[in-house]
């Protein structure tokens, strides 16, 4: 009987041996696949680095770009400002050039007023306004819109 016994144990840790066998042969089996989507893995994850660093690399060369195109803008604004800041100086210049033009031609006119004035008593009376109005022509508008310099000379011998 024990003979008989260690018989069927050993049958049976056999059939669970075998059970084990087959089981183990079914996973192995796996392995070919699984190395194979490893390497599919390795293989994307070499690919994505690779994009990665070249996305980076644009990215570096951009901000580049836009902090070389933001300083040269800084730089143009600066400008700008120089140029306002100089054109307001220039503007409270021309517009004292032009208050004293206009009193100089104010005082011209009071003058000529004054001359008619004593040829008036020997012609008959004419109203005289107290404004002169000179038609300038374009060309020296636009010498003026240029700049003041060496137009004083002109209005004064237009009026």
């Amino acid at each position: 009987m024990t003979n008989a016994h260690s018989v069927d144990s050993l049958r049976e840790l056999n059939a669970k041996l075998l059970a084990e066998i087959i089981e183990l042969r079914e996973e192995n089996a796996k392995i070919p696949d699984l190395k194979r989507k490893l390497a599919e893995f390795e293989s994307e994850k070499v690919e994505l680095k690779a994009r990665f660093a070249e996305a980076l690399s644009q990215a570096v060369e951009e901000s580049k770009r836009c902090d070389a195109e933001n300083a040269e803008l800084k730089t143009r604004i600066e400008g700008l400002e120089e140029c306002k800041v100089d054109s307001s100086v220039e503007n409270v210049r021309r517009d004292v050039e032009f208050a004293e033009l206009r009193a100089e031609v104010v005082k011209l006119a009071e003058g000529a007023q004054t001359r008619d004035g004593n040829e008036e008593r020997k012609q008959p009376t004419q109203d005289i306004s107290p404004e002169v109005i000179v038609n300038v022509p374009s060309t020296i508008i636009n010498q003026c819109n240029k700049g003041f310099k060496g137009t004083r000379s002109l209005f004064c011998h237009l009026v």
